[in-house]
């Protein structure tokens, strides 16, 4: 288009110095007539333009119109008595794309409704990777995971975020009130928010703040609130509705030693309910230690499962070789 434009311009340029060597036209008149030809390409390339423009809108309309006319395929129905069924880990083996080690092969264990698993390992041992396999974020390479005979990958939005609460390792809040992050982004019920507030220690802060559940939170603001602050807001929202399965990754990480009671309270308070609690950690704690009921330790060497009392890391070669 633009060498066409030139093309055009050149020659308006040639046939008026042409009529201008035969009298019939003025130097004025072949500036003009250059001037009225630059002018018209540019209306003609500007219509092209948006021609182009319309088309790809429309393309893009009938494309987002297709798209919505998809209905989704349907969650599979939940088995009976999955909310209140033990949490099964059967088989699994996972690596991570292009890794040629596994991080755990063939692991299985069982957590039963009111029971608490402790997962400790040091960086790099595969403890948020096994995390995001029991709540269903990633799939495993083999093996599955269950919630009673319900495969927790095979679990539906909604299903998902009724039966299992989360706390990632890397907190995340969003745009909107306290009370939508506490709920996941919906508005909830002020009586399940606050109840979740309270068990991680975060109702007072919360009261205390200048439109209390209702004061918008944005990235603009995220900064006026704390670490802690900002992980206990968190781990209300994976404590929110009272879940079946209660997954906390490094929960310790960025909390002082006051929260950390008011947590492990929670914690106590949805075992007793007869939630199944998981627990990463990167170090010992031995208070941690003391709520579990059962502890994985992921290492180099592998991955074992040592009593619940055992607050120190097992003798070397006392865990189960993964090679």
């Amino acid at each position: 288009m633009r060498a066409l434009g030139q093309g055009m311009r050149l020659g308006m340029i040639g046939l008026g110095m042409w009529l201008f060597l035969r009298g019939e036209l003025t130097l004025g008149g072949v500036f003009a007539a250059r001037v009225m030809a630059g002018f018209g390409f540019s209306v003609v390339e500007g219509a092209a333009r948006s021609s182009r423009a319309l088309g790809a809108a429309r393309r893009g309309h009938a494309a987002v119109r297709a798209a919505l006319a998809v209905t989704p395929a349907p969650a599979p129905d939940l088995h009976p008595g999955t909310d209140r069924a033990a949490l099964r880990v059967e088989d699994v083996t996972h690596r991570h794309p292009g890794q040629r080690r596994d991080l755990f092969r063939r692991l299985s264990l069982r957590v039963a409704p009111g029971e608490m698993l402790l997962i400790s390992g040091e960086g790099g041992m595969g403890k948020t990777t096994l995390a995001h396999l029991i709540v269903g974020l990633d799939p495993p390479r083999h093996g599955r995971v269950f919630l009673g005979d319900t495969d927790v990958a095979t679990l539906g939005p909604e299903d998902r975020a009724r039966l299992i609460g989360y706390l990632p390792q890397h907190v995340e809040l969003f745009a909107g009130t306290v009370r939508e992050n506490i709920a996941g982004m919906e508005r909830g019920s002020l009586v399940d928010v606050t109840d979740a507030a309270r068990l991680a220690g975060v109702h007072d802060l919360i009261l205390g703040l200048p439109e209390g559940y209702d004061t918008p939170l944005s990235p603009d603001t995220f900064d006026r609130l704390s670490g802690s602050q900002r992980k206990r807001i968190a781990i209300a929202r994976a404590f929110h509705g009272a879940p079946r399965l209660v997954l906390l990754d490094e929960p310790w990480a960025n909390l002082d030693a006051p929260s950390r009671k008011i947590v492990e309270a929670g914690l106590r308070h949805l075992k007793a309910a007869g939630a199944i609690v998981v627990v990463t950690q990167s170090y010992r704690s031995g208070s941690l230690h003391r709520l579990a009921d059962s502890h994985l330790i992921l290492d180099t060497d592998g991955f074992g499962f040592a009593p619940p009392a055992e607050v120190e890391r097992p003798a070397p070669g006392a865990l189960r070789s993964v090679k």
